[in-house]
């Protein structure tokens, strides 16, 4: 009893503290330095994600106003993707890219995608539930992607994958700001 006792706390452990997948980019030679005035936008919802683009886009903004960084207004931001009609899938679009930003007076975009948002059962096994309480079978899964984008050129400068996890069913807002954090702190160790 008390090896699986030992089991399911590393497992709980492993799972909340968002151990998963890192990808990352960072151009050559990229002068991150001259990105001095940086605008936030939503984020592209992958596959059945629809409607967390937005929320999970405001976080990373609030996220960033406490950094070194001067951030575009998130409002006026809104406004000008509003009145454009601007889609996120528009980031792959360089001259989309190049014109947004000098809409905005940015010389850099931050936007990226949710590349996964899902709660995953944990195990069925007899001997785990017993440990572990039927409300902890699952465990929350959120997938983002993050990038840097130079409104001169709309070329990307930085970007980075990561997994945020947290132990329950449906917890996937937890499971991304934590996703969030570990991004927000890589891309303000590249400055």
């Amino acid at each position: 009893m008390r090896k699986l006792y030992w089991f399911a706390t590393i497992l709980a452990t492993l799972l909340t503290t968002g151990c998963a997948v890192r990808h990352s980019y960072v151009a050559p030679h990229a002068e991150f330095d001259l990105y001095d005035r940086i605008a936030v936008l939503p984020l592209e919802d992958r596959y059945f994600f629809t409607g967390k683009g937005m929320p999970v886009a405001d976080s990373l903004y609030h996220r960033l106003a406490t950094s070194p960084f001067e951030l575009v207004d998130w409002s006026h931001t809104l406004e000008v993707v509003t009145r454009g009609n601007w889609i996120p899938q528009q980031q792959r679009d360089t001259r989309a890219v190049v014109d947004l930003g000098q809409q905005l007076q940015a010389s850099a975009i931050l936007t990226g995608s949710i590349d996964e948002w899902r709660n995953k059962y944990l195990s069925s096994s007899s001997s785990t539930t017993r440990v572990l309480s039927s409300t902890h079978n699952y465990v929350s899964i959120v997938g983002l992607t993050l990038c840097l984008i130079d409104c001169r050129c709309g070329h990307v400068v930085w970007t980075e994958s990561r997994r945020g996890s947290a132990m329950g069913r449906d917890k996937q807002n937890l499971a991304a700001n934590r996703a969030l954090d570990q991004l927000v702190e890589s891309l303000v160790d590249n400055f």
